[in-house]
């Protein structure tokens, strides 16, 4: 398997202010957080939430990349047989971390 990996969105830095947060969302952000460094896909986060993809992916579009608190990261994956397939990894910005630390993840 070889992994070609390109970021599609840039990241920013979260400089506080408030956000509201919807319990979906809380799902998705505590995943991604939790799972940092992980290759996770949009099927990967909706097993880990109970949340559908699509839902899981809006949420992400909506709730976190449009507030510079994620990325998806493009990358092709080679197969055995030698075909590419394209996904997409979502992870955390710097300033979605620093986020979900201070609003609702335990660090301990």
């Amino acid at each position: 398997m070889v992994l070609i990996i390109r970021p599609i969105c840039a990241s920013s830095s979260y400089s506080g202010g408030r956000h509201i947060i919807k319990q979906d969302s809380k799902k998705v952000l505590e995943a991604l957080y939790i799972h940092d460094g992980e290759l996770l896909t949009t099927e990967d986060v909706a097993k880990i939430t109970n949340l559908k993809k699509s839902t899981v992916d809006g949420i992400f579009t909506s709730a976190i990349q449009r507030k510079n608190f994620g990325t998806r990261t493009l990358a092709e994956i080679k197969s055995n047989d030698g075909t590419y397939k394209a996904v997409k990894f979502l992870s955390l910005t710097p300033a979605g971390k620093r986020f979900a630390e201070e609003n609702f993840v335990k660090t301990s």
